[in-house]
């Protein structure tokens, strides 16, 4: 079976979510798919405008290893629901088919080989993201702080078996803190804001939503995160979605 998936949505990873749950909606043999094609639907698309001023192309096509097809079915996907934290998610049937949906999705090599080799199924995944969300998505976020990482850090370090920490963060302050108080692994990526808030970071990744450097920077971070056992996160779409691809994150902390 092949799917064509024409999405929405706002961020990155926000239109993979509602691309791959409206693929979980209204195929309910997934193991029954061969191929999945994932692109923006440009005629609903809220930032289109910005991917039509440059040469009109897929931007999901600079990350995943996928061809134009001839499908068998076309899905318009639509926001569905947000799953707020993983631990409402580990051992579902819904996880079981949004693993196996993410399988028929490969990675392009380019994406793949910037992946650090020591994160492993005893490494911390943190991902950090602040910035922006508390001031455009307030209704779902409640407060946290780089601080508040930190002391939640060490308590997973007390709690659990931690070999390293991989930390994927949207502003260079709460890196540099946190490399301040750990020894860390993180990706040399450059999509991310100077401040912990504020700024004009959303409009940074309005901006920039169209450039092959910024897909790649966030799905380098997101399969990063995808190779990790533990995972500290806020309510994201880019660490929902690294648990989609994962065969190794067993375990999550929330702020």
């Amino acid at each position: 079976m092949n799917v064509l998936v024409k999405t929405d949505g706002g961020g990155i990873f926000s239109t993979f979510t509602i691309a791959i749950q409206q693929i979980l909606k209204d195929i309910p043999n997934v193991e029954d798919i061969k191929t999945i094609y994932i692109e923006l639907d440009l005629g609903r698309y809220r930032y289109s405008k910005n991917i039509l001023g440059s040469p009109i192309q897929n931007p999901y096509d600079y990350v995943l290893d996928q061809k134009k097809i001839n499908p068998d079915i076309t899905l318009i996907a639509n926001f569905i629901n947000t799953y707020n934290n993983h631990n409402d998610l580990y051992h579902t049937e819904d996880l079981r088919k949004l693993q196996i949906i993410c399988s028929k999705i490969k990675i392009k090599e380019n994406v793949l080989n910037k992946i650090n080799p020591n994160i492993n199924e005893k490494t911390l995944g943190v991902h950090v993201r602040l910035t922006d969300m508390l001031e455009y998505h307030i209704d779902i976020h409640k407060g946290g702080s780089t601080q508040d990482y930190i002391e939640s850090i060490k308590t997973i370090i007390n709690e659990n078996n931690i070999e390293n920490i991989f930390v994927s963060s949207d502003n260079q302050y709460s890196l540099n803190l946190l490399k301040e108080n750990f020894d860390i692994i993180h990706n040399e990526v450059t999509n991310i804001n100077t401040t912990e808030f504020g700024g004009n970071y959303i409009n940074y990744q309005i901006d920039n939503i169209h450039l092959e450097y910024f897909w790649v920077d966030s799905f380098v971070d997101m399969i990063s995160l995808s190779k990790c056992g533990i995972l500290l996160h806020k309510l994201s779409s880019l660490n929902n979605i690294s648990l989609y691809f994962s065969k190794t994150l067993n375990k999550s902390y929330k702020i």
